[in-house]
């Protein structure tokens, strides 16, 4: 480009000529290459047109048209000024954190790094959120080590506390402390209120009681003064635990510091008071929020609401939702259920089915707690006809039980089996099991809030504290203990396991106990024959399902081979190609006779952004030690197990079954079963109309014709005589 050359030329004219020749010029020999896009950032640099050349770095990096753009510009970058490659690079490294191209990114700090260069902290900062937002924290906290190691590198505490959040999401909260014990010690930076509060808050999340009193001290020590954040944190601790008097200290420090305490600070006081039965004190405090001109919002509505309900108090609570209507605060789910079981527990089923029906007309739909509180309400007042018609529905509209599971980060990241049969699961703090599973506190607090009707505590773990049952039984739910005295070994417990996955994949059949036969033990050697033979067979799942769980197996699968073929270029020392990407990918889908076409944005360790034609859902995928796959879509946990079979791949999606068919291309003419070709009926390469028999073949002793499923001219490919598997 002349502009190079020439300094009389404009800018914007380069610009403007740039743009023609890369919009409207067919010749790709004159289109412009990586270096004349650098010739044109010098000259965009020398005008201070710094916006206009990101735009066009992020123009180039996503270009198929250029293969490893990134490396092919760091290595034309030696043949221009210090003062541009400086800056160039650091704008280069932006853009590839903003599209996710880490290794890219990568590859320009170590060019960087070797040129005496420094990247500034705010564009590391980036790739640490990108990095952190992709689930990459592993990644995230080795780059993070690479800014220490630098010499040139300021850190910020923000990059600190960044990556201590990621660590604590994933469980790692004692990896995450030593970190900032490190950069103190090291004196690189110095923690600030948000990274003691990142930490806090992850302790009080795994009710490590030491965790909490060490931060705190360590608060204490600096000093570092308490934020809302803070206080706010310290009251869920110490009402969690019961102990109200602290709390009330804690939001009196805050009202003589003059701290402004805001409504989440608020709604969680008149919660924990509501739930302790405290209902004047909560009222107190709702009428402080309207003297300090704090607006509620629907959690302190929500929590007024259940506390009057408890208390019996139906007519505030219908002044309460009357009044929260007209502020224009949305109702919920939750509060439906509130007021549908305080009308249940006073006998007033009538109100609660108004409200349902009122509940539905909003575009709400009954769940299953609103048919358990329904269903226990109508069987206190002895009124089974409209128990049984509500039961009806709940069956309907499959909701009857939703099973909730405990799990720890570690059960996550393994994909322990007890979660894949969850409808839900709720996340509790890793370690011991004196941490979670053995917790009884913990325990019934998740009991509470997911407004459980039973707990089945497993064996060992809380099963057998005392305590458990007792607390269960003072909440109103209902606790369920087996004790075995005697089985079979482990080993053949577990073939039989295997055994009957394999039966159910193979022949598409599910509920072999729920038969009255079985249960009767009235069965013989030929009794699952014969019920197969009936087709007692699993019904198809809702479209959607076997779409999403198709994509995400195919996109699961594809993604192994792809991430092989990316870490083998890497490992070479190369850039992968373009076309090889890890968070764009495109499925097809043929079920049923019909096709979809999905586009796939991989966000992370199995999340994925699904988006068919103008809508788009978020699903996450894992695999299970069993070779199963455990899907999570809209809430909900599915389990997935597939089967390569002749005519395309067989899915099981929670006990029932579907079929990704193979794509057949129309102008193959092919057979549907196997079997053995005996002659053709018509000769090579001549013309044949549609439903027109063309040859004959043999299928368990039996001669049969293959029709032509269109018209057209036909090549023979096979010799009479040979077989013919499926397909061919």
């Amino acid at each position: 480009m002349k502009g190079h050359d020439d300094p009389i030329l404009q800018p914007h004219s380069c610009l403007s000529f740039f743009h023609f020749l890369k919009t409207h010029h067919s010749n790709h020999s004159l289109k412009p290459d990586l270096k004349a896009h650098l010739i044109l950032f010098s000259r965009l640099f020398k005008a201070r047109k710094f916006a206009t050349i990101k735009t066009i770095l992020n123009s180039v990096v996503t270009d198929s048209q250029f293969r490893s753009p990134v490396s092919g510009i760091v290595d034309l970058l030696d043949e221009f000024e210090f003062h541009f490659v400086d800056k160039l690079c650091d704008m280069l490294f932006r853009v590839c954190s903003d599209n996710r191209l880490f290794p890219e990114a990568v590859r320009v700090f170590d060019y960087v790094e070797e040129k005496g260069f420094v990247i500034e902290e705010r564009s590391c900062f980036v790739l640490l959120l990108a990095l952190k937002r992709c689930g990459e924290i592993e990644l995230c906290l080795r780059f993070f080590r690479r800014m220490v190691e630098s010499n040139g590198i300021e850190i910020r505490v923000q990059s600190l506390t960044l990556v201590i959040d990621g660590l604590c999401k994933r469980g790692e909260v004692e990896k995450a402390k030593e970190l900032m014990d490190e950069m103190v010690t090291k004196s690189i930076v110095k923690p600030t209120v948000f990274t003691y509060n990142t930490l806090l808050n992850a302790y009080v999340g795994r009710k490590d009681q030491s965790g909490v009193g060490e931060i705190l001290r360590l608060m204490e020590k600096e000093p570092v003064v308490f934020s809302v954040a803070t206080y706010s944190i310290l009251i869920q601790w110490y009402s969690s635990s019961g102990d109200i008097g602290e709390v009330e200290k804690i939001f009196e420090e805050m009202r003589e510091r003059k701290i402004e305490i805001d409504v989440y600070v608020y709604s969680s006081m008149i919660s924990w008071n509501c739930r302790l039965g405290n209902m004047k004190r909560a009222f107190v405090l709702f009428d402080d929020m309207a003297q300090r001109n704090v607006a509620p919002n629907a959690h302190t509505y929500g929590a007024l609401i259940g506390g009057v309900c408890m208390a019996g108090q139906m007519e505030a609570a219908e002044i309460l939702l009357e009044e929260m209507q007209s502020k224009g605060i949305d109702l919920n789910m939750i509060i439906f259920n509130t007021m549908i079981d305080g009308y249940c527990k006073r006998g007033m089923m009538d109100e609660a089915l108004r409200l349902q029906t009122i509940m539905e007309r909003k575009g709400f739909n009954a769940d299953v707690f609103t048919f358990n509180i329904l269903a226990n309400g109508l069987c206190k007042l002895h009124r089974y006809g409209k128990f049984q018609t509500e039961i009806g529905k709940a069956w309907a509209s499959e909701i009857a039980i939703l099973l909730v599971a405990m799990a720890t980060s570690e059960d996550m990241r393994i994909n322990a089996e007890h979660i894949r049969i969850a409808d839900q699961f709720v996340e509790v703090p890793g370690g011991t099991n004196n941490n979670n599973y053995a917790n009884v506190q913990l325990i019934l607090e998740i009991a509470e809030i997911t407004h459980v009707d039973a707990v089945w505590p497993g064996w060992g773990h809380a099963s057998e504290n005392p305590e458990l049952p007792d607390a269960l039984k003072a909440k109103g739910i209902v606790t369920s203990y087996y004790t075995k005295l005697s089985k079979a070994p482990p080993e053949t417990v577990k073939e039989l396991e295997q055994a009957a996955r394999r039966l159910a994949i193979s022949v598409n059949y599910v509920g072999a106990a729920t038969a009255s036969d079985y249960r009767d033990n009235k069965i013989h050697t030929g009794w699952l024959d014969s019920r197969i033979a009936m087709r007692v067979r699993a019904e198809r799942p809702p479209w959607y399902l076997s779409v999403v769980g198709g994509a995400l197996y195919k996109a699961t699968a594809s993604s192994a081979a792809l991430v092989s073929d990316y870490v083998g270029y890497l490992e070479k020392g190369q850039i992968p190609p373009k076309h090889i990407s890890l968070v764009r990918s495109q499925v097809s889908l043929s079920i049923e006779g019909s096709k979809y076409t999905i586009d796939m944005i991989r966000g992370g360790p199995g999340s994925y952004k699904l988006k068919l034609n103008q809508s788009e859902i978020e699903a996450e995928i894992h695999t299970l030690r069993d070779g199963g796959l455990l899907m999570q879509l809209d809430g909900n946990s599915h389990v997935i197990y597939a089967e390569e079979e002749a005519a395309g791949t067989r899915l099981l999606i929670d006990g029932r079954t579907c079929l990704l068919q193979n794509d057949h291309d129309p102008s193959k003419l092919i057979g549907e079963t196997p079997c053995k070709l005996l002659r053709y009926l018509v000769a090579d390469d001549s013309h044949i109309d549609v439903d027109t028999p063309y040859a004959e073949v043999e299928v368990m002793k039996m001669c049969m014709p293959l029709l032509s499923p269109a018209s057209g001219i036909i090549h023979f490919r096979m010799a009479e005589g040979q077989a013919m598997q499926f397909g061919c």
